[in-house]
């Protein structure tokens, strides 16, 4: 195990959250003490020492650290107004500056007309000075207005902020505890040495009144955050550096010098506690089998693509397909009816299309099938609903996958392959739909379990009532799965998300003529407390009608 150590020496961080300029960040992230060590090798000598460089790029590689860090307080936010640091009587030149520095890395890098463009920058720069240097023979009223602001008491003013945040610590404490990066894996070996050297010089992190001592450690601590693969509820989004960050560091202050805006490169890790982790026992869940052992996920790769309004279609005709797979009679697990024909008492599988839905570039195209198991399903429930898919699928001998056919009538027949390892795509993913969260959104509409009134009455009066009876149906509906009733609904008269596709653009469900049809509508469910998933309500939960994906 190998650790960097930090002690805030005044009991106060100061630094801003880049994403936030009223509010403080905490815990510091890893890629704001690479930075600050960056700045503290390059600043140890001319040249820069090698051997501290390559401990750098050693530790750029070691990937996200565990962090352990003590509780920390927001302190209030005031603006405070200072003079700017760069007025001068010289006026700016900076920008004449960067021009020359642009032209000759285009000179170095063989760019076309480079020479001329380096000539016309130098000539620019050259009659800058000589007007900034010029001395007028009767000065103007500006002229003195500029020149009392080489003094702080002539600046303008600008308003900045500070945030910070003071580090909670007991009264018989000199100090507060330390904040510790951690790498549990890792072994500095050759570059030990160097490290020590670079992080003994280590005086802040941060603002330059962040005042911290840095050592190596090598004992092992317990994280109060630890990087996280998923989202996980009061997960934290952090900037950690990877493989480059060194060499993207130094070009960027080739560019800037200090001076200029700028923004620090780094790459972004979700952190959690090590007890926030995503189980039944921890958090509320469904029926619905939140462990990825229950979920047999098929996807689909093969054009034409598939509607997510084709969802009740589809589901019906892979259980179908399933049904003429099975043992005969056919399992209650798999048909949803007991022996004497009436709708099942307890929970069986759920066939759920996966649409992609949520991000930036959604389609609403389904991309995959989910057969999703009860939390609590027997061992011979299991068998069943796995030997009828194991008779479904076929093998695909040039590259040993599993697939399998289904037609869509009317449409066309797809194949569908099993998933067998971790899939690139977050909508194939288990933890997408299952994570613990306090917001879910509606991926698919939710069926109704009855009329909740017009909601599209002229009457307003009505119409109100019907949405207020509509939220009342999900919320029963989210405690007939398990759930804890909802601390807010709210349905939509739209879609909730990116890719998902109005209600009304749903064919009839159910299909049987015989059967009432439901009213579907969109809806964002809030719960006090955050509950895990799979979210499926409302009447269409078993064939993927009210899919909620966790936000």
């Amino acid at each position: 195990m190998f650790g960097l150590e930090l002690v805030y020496l005044t009991g106060r961080a100061v630094a801003t959250a880049y994403n936030d300029r009223n509010v403080a960040e905490w815990p510091p992230h890893p890629a704001r003490l690479f930075s600050a060590l960056v700045a503290t090798w390059a600043d140890g000598g001319d040249p820069p020492d090698d051997a501290e460089r390559a401990a750098l790029v050693w530790l750029e590689n070691q990937g996200p650290p565990w962090i352990s860090a003590p509780s920390a307080s927001l302190r209030g936010v005031l603006p405070t107004f200072v003079p700017v640091n760069d007025t001068t009587v010289l006026g700016d030149m900076s920008r004449y500056h960067d021009k020359v520095a642009e032209a000759e890395q285009a000179l170095l890098s063989g760019e076309k007309g480079a020479t001329k463009v380096l000539a016309k920058a130098k000539e620019a720069l050259t009659q800058s000075e000589a007007r900034a240097t010029a001395v007028s023979p009767t000065p103007s009223g500006k002229d003195y207005k500029t020149a009392r602001q080489i003094f702080p008491d002539g600046r303008p003013k600008q308003a900045r902020t500070f945030p910070s945040v003071g580090l909670d610590q007991e009264a018989t404490q000199t100090t507060p505890e330390p904040v510790i990066f951690g790498w549990p894996d890792a072994d500095p070996g050759v570059h030990k040495p160097a490290m020590e050297r670079l992080v003994s010089r280590l005086v802040r992190v941060g603002h330059s009144s962040s005042l911290v001592r840095c050592r190596m450690t090598f004992e092992d601590r317990k994280p109060d955050w630890v990087p996280s693969a998923e989202r996980h509820a009061g997960a934290k989004i952090l900037r950690v550096v990877s493989p480059g960050q060194l060499d993207r560091l130094v070009a960027d202050f080739e560019r800037h010098q200090g001076f200029n805006s700028r923004v620090m490169p780094c790459s972004f890790q979700s952190y959690t506690k090590p007890e926030d982790v995503n189980d039944p026992s921890k958090y509320p869940a469904t029926y619905f089998g939140p462990n990825d052992t229950d979920w047999i996920v098929l996807a689909h790769r093969t054009t034409p693509h598939v509607s997510t309004t084709r969802t009740v279609d589809l589901a019906s005709a892979i259980r179908t397909e399933l049904l003429r797979c099975g043992a005969l009679p056919a399992p209650e697990i798999l048909s949803g009816h007991g022996p004497d024909g009436q709708p099942s008492t307890r929970p069986h599988v759920a066939i759920v299309p996966l649409p992609w839905v949520g991000s930036q570039y959604a389609t609403g195209d389904i991309l995959g099938i989910a057969l999703i198991l009860p939390r609590e399903c027997s061992e011979e429930d299991r068998v069943a609903v796995q030997t009828s898919v194991g008779q479904w699928l076929s093998v695909v001998e040039s590259d040993d996958s599993y697939s399998a056919k289904v037609s869509l009538r009317p449409g066309p027949e797809l194949s569908l392959e099993l998933v067998l390892e971790e899939p690139h795509r977050f909508t194939l993913r288990p933890k997408t739909w299952v994570r613990a969260a306090t917001t879910w959104l509606s991926a698919t509409p939710i069926a109704l379990d009855r009329n909740p009134g017009d909601l599209f009455s002229a009457d307003p009066g009505q119409q109100s009532q019907a949405y207020r009876n509509a939220e009342q149906i999900i919320a029963q509906s989210c405690v007939n799965i398990g759930l804890p009733i909802p601390h807010r609904v709210d349905v939509l008269p739209s879609v909730s998300m990116i890719g998902t596709v109005k209600a009304r653009h749903y064919p009839p469900f159910p299909v049987a003529p015989h059967r009432p049809r439901r009213v579907k509508v969109h809806a964002a469910i809030e719960f006090e407390e955050p509950v895990m998933g799979p979210l499926l309500i409302g009447a269409g939960r078993y064939l993927g009608l009210g899919l909620m994906r966790p936000v």
